[in-house]
């Protein structure tokens, strides 16, 4: 009686543990997936544009190059959006990651 009770416990465990592999190994690779499409995906130009301009005042004029270029700093490679502002008084040039969508640089043009 005792050993029958061991071997199904054994059993069991078993069938647990071939389980819970089994969802594990499906698990990772899709884990793995979601988060190199999130970081393969970048923002389309005019969300960077969209982006400038809320970060900016009364824009009468805007543009923005639309192919993202690499741009390395701090040792660090990214694609960024290089474009530019313009409102009554003052030109701005800009700069904003293409992945993230976060402003890296802004600069006043003279």
């Amino acid at each position: 009686m005792v050993k029958c009770k061991k071997q199904e416990r054994t059993n069991q465990m078993n069938k647990n543990y071939k389980r819970y592999t089994l969802l594990l190994l499906l698990f990772i690779p899709i884990l793995f997936y979601v988060i190199n499409k999130k970081r393969v995906e970048i923002i389309s130009p005019e969300q960077a544009l969209q982006i400038a301009k809320d970060a900016f005042n009364h824009v009468e004029t805007s543009y923005i190059v639309h192919t993202p270029q690499k741009v390395t700093r701090l040792s660090h490679e990214s694609l960024v959006y290089k474009g530019g502002i313009s409102n009554a008084t003052h030109e701005y040039e800009f700069t904003i990651d293409a992945y993230t969508g976060d402003m890296i640089e802004t600069r006043e043009i003279n």
